[in-house]
Parts: structure tokens; C-alpha cells; sequence
């Protein structure tokens, strides 16, 4: 069976929200981990965090996002009809929000970088923030309820 060109590019956007997805919540575990180790005044373990934080933001996290937004700006293009309906402004707004954590998530980084991040509590409550939006955006992409 021949595929279509929005199949493809419908297969790319979930692919790339896969990993964009596992990156934010890997992120979540990394800030937690390394406010605890600077709690307990572990330099080294300090650095090592990071160095994985760095190369999860830029390696894995940054190009998913990207691709997750070339996609779906590819997947309304092949499709302008679903301009019209109402859960694609609600998910296009909760993706902006989840760039905006992911921007905010960078900023952590360089406070705790600096010495001058939260406690693991607040990073671990922050860790819910992904979470809800990835369920909301999930939600809306398959059951499209208005």
C-alpha cells in the first residue's frame, strides 16, 4: 500500500514528540539529581549533572522541539482544513507553553550551574508541569473534540 506524504510527516511529528517528550521528563530527573547533589555540597557530582543536562538540552531536547515544530506546521500545510477546528489552537497553545518549560528548564540549568538553583522539592514539583501538558497534548491530538 502506497503511503501518503502526510503520513510520513504525521509519523516524523510523533516520532520527534517522542523524543521531545522523553528529554523534557529525563530534564526533570537530571535538575532534581543535581539540586540534591549540591545540597550535599557534591562538586563533582555538580559538574557531571551538568555536562549531562547540557548535552541532553542540546543534543536531544532543542532538535526533537524543532523537529516536532517543522512537522506540525508541514502536517497543517498538507492539510489547512483542520485551521478550522478549535483543538488545534488549544494544542498550538500548550506547545508554546511546553517551549516556554523547556526555555525555563534552561535557565535552571545555568542557576544551578551557578550554585543558585532551587531545592530537589521544587524541581520535582516542577516535573509535573511536562507531564500535564503531554497527556493535555495527546489528548487533543487524537480525540480532536471540537
Amino acid at each position: 500500500m502506497m503511503q501518503t506524504w502526510s503520513q510520513w510527516v504525521l509519523g516524523g511529528h510523533i516520532i520527534a514528540f517522542v523524543f521531545w517528550s522523553a528529554a523534557l521528563f529525563g530534564m526533570a530527573g537530571l535538575l532534581v539529581h543535581h539540586a540534591q547533589a549540591a545540597k550535599e555540597n557534591d562538586a563533582l557530582g555538580c559538574a557531571r549533572f551538568s555536562i549531562m543536562e547540557k548535552r541532553l538540552f542540546r543534543g536531544i531536547m532543542s532538535p526533537a522541539m524543532l523537529a516536532v515544530i517543522v512537522f506540525g506546521i508541514l502536517l497543517i500545510v498538507l492539510n489547512t482544513g483542520v485551521l478550522t477546528r478549535g483543538w488545534l489552537y488549544i494544542k498550538a497553545a500548550l506547545v508554546i507553553i511546553l517551549i516556554g518549560h523547556q526555555h525555563f528548564c534552561l535557565a535552571q540549568i545555568k542557576r544551578l550551574a551557578a550554585n543558585q538553583g532551587h531545592s530537589p522539592l521544587y524541581y520535582r514539583a516542577l516535573a509535573i508541569v511536562p507531564t500535564v501538558l503531554v497527556v493535555a497534548i495527546i489528548l487533543l491530538s487524537v480525540l480532536r473534540p471540537y
